[in-house]
């Protein structure tokens, strides 16, 4: 394949990914608002507990080894392909031990004996999906972007229908956890199908698998640094609040970082690699800087301050006040994730730079102040009150994001200048268009029925902000479409 083909079918490939994300990502949020309906506080906060800590020790299964793969070729794939099994399985049963083995202690901790078996079922389902990380990996060397899409969305079709169905079943925080396993062989069988290598026909060698070992450590690090950032809050919170109000938070927190989560994907899958040709053009990369920050200020920012100020109605339609306590910690969080995302976009900037223990680094320590403040806002009051702790948490991510902006900004010698200034200025101007929004809803002026609501608001707060952004930020609104 010569390089124009190979630009073409990678492009192609970024267009299947982008939208098997994107497609994915939807089914979760559906998946949570069909959840809410069935699963009350305490599941949430049961499994809550379980994941926290699942999530960390699942890291040493070996999650460098797909990344490492990839970057072979087909016959360098070929060679390592054996060791490579044997070293996933020994790593995945493993983890699977270890994860048996504190279960009790977790459960005992927490108080909640239904978190040592939802560790089982979880370690249960880590040894069957050793065979994934080849499976992926070698269609990534094959360059078959079409079927790894096709498996990621097949994968959460299967596992969020499952989720659905069980919780429908009235199987509460199980129902979160059992489909697990179901989905590890689900996709074992389909990688075996699609690439049709077996390699557990061959022998272990000891001397490559400790170079496989070797070469993933960074990005098992990665790994751990991520799960601790994204698990430490409710682990933490845990210790001092009761199951059901640390499920209020969970549920609020992952309904927020859907979007996010959204925006994180369109900004992996098109901006980095667009950023990544224009790498040592230093007027080229300034100008990547400014489209990016444009994005976040104008597109990220204002979605999330619209998610706050509707929250309250789109709570009442979706729930039926069934989940009004978490509505506040919902607000609170979205209004400040959009600083979440701008940390996203710049570790990943540094990461793909190769600057991988810089970012590990600072994803850990950015991980335990997401403890501290979780710590913090439970002793406040929070025990009894999740907000609290959602406020402590969310003044830590405005605080730490500008921080680590500012700081690997000028490790990778890059203007921050140039992104706060586009970034800024457009979220400023959301925000006051959101508070008029949620003024006018709070005084009726867009009605009452709860559909004429929601619309009205959606409406008013979507025309102020284009009357904003036309008036004092026309360039940048013209470069965010041009």
């Amino acid at each position: 394949m010569n390089k124009k083909d190979l630009l073409s079918h990678a492009s192609r490939g970024v267009v299947w990914t982008l939208g098997s994300s994107i497609s994915v990502l939807a089914l979760s949020l559906l998946t949570q608002v069909v959840l809410g309906w069935y699963l009350d506080e305490r599941d949430f906060g049961v499994y809550a507990f379980a994941i926290a800590y699942a999530d960390v020790v699942r890291v040493f299964r070996g999650s460098g080894l797909t990344s490492w793969l990839s970057r072979l070729t087909s016959e360098e794939f070929s060679e390592a392909s054996g060791e490579a099994f044997w070293l996933s399985l020994g790593l995945s049963l493993l983890t699977a031990a270890v994860l048996l083995v504190v279960a009790w202690p977790i459960g005992w901790v927490y108080r909640e004996p239904q978190v040592p078996r939802l560790l089982a079922i979880i370690a249960i389902s880590i040894p069957l999906s050793a065979y994934a990380p080849l499976g992926l990996a070698k269609l990534q060397v094959d360059l078959k972007f079409k079927q790894i899409s096709a498996v990621k969305f097949a994968s959460a079709v299967v596992r969020y229908g499952l989720v659905i169905l069980c919780s429908y079943w009235g199987w509460g925080a199980y129902s979160l956890a059992v489909p697990m396993v179901l989905v590890s062989l689900f996709q074992t069988v389909i990688f075996i199908g699609l690439t049709r290598i077996y390699p557990w026909r061959k022998a272990p060698q000891l001397r490559l698998m400790r170079q496989l070992f070797g070469l993933s450590k960074w990005s098992s690090a990665g790994a751990l640094a991520t799960a601790v950032l994204r698990q430490i809050d409710y682990a933490v919170y845990g210790l001092f609040a009761p199951t059901a109000i640390v499920g209020i938070y969970f549920f609020a927190y992952q309904l927020t970082m859907q979007p996010v989560l959204l925006f994180s994907e369109s900004l992996r899958s098109v901006v980095l690699p667009v950023f990544h040709r224009v790498a040592g053009q230093e007027g080229s990369q300034r100008r990547g800087l400014e489209l990016s920050a444009t994005f976040l200020g104008m597109v990220a920012g204002p979605a999330m301050i619209l998610l706050s100020v509707l929250m309250p109605d789109l709570e009442a339609c979706l729930w039926n006040g069934r989940w009004q306590a978490a509505v506040p910690c919902i607000q609170i969080l979205a209004v400040v994730m959009p600083w979440q995302l701008t940390a996203f976009f710049v570790e990943m900037l540094v990461q793909s730079r190769g600057h991988f223990g810089l970012w590990t680094s600072v994803i850990f320590f950015r991980g335990l102040g997401f403890g501290i403040a979780a710590g913090i806002g439970a002793q406040l009051g929070g025990q009894s009150r999740p907000e609290i702790v959602a406020l402590c948490i969310a003044v830590y991510i405005v605080v730490a994001s500008l921080v680590e902006v500012l700081f690997l900004f000028r490790a990778i010698e890059l203007p921050w200048s140039t992104f706060f200034a586009r970034l800024i200025p457009p979220y400023l101007l959301a925000a006051i268009a959101g508070l008029l929004a949620a003024g006018a809803l709070k005084q009726g002026w867009v009605g009452s029925a709860l559909s004429l609501r929601l619309v009205g608001a959606v409406l008013g707060y979507s025309a102020v902000l284009l009357a904003a952004y036309l008036l004092l930020l026309r360039a940048a609104f013209r470069d965010l479409w041009t």
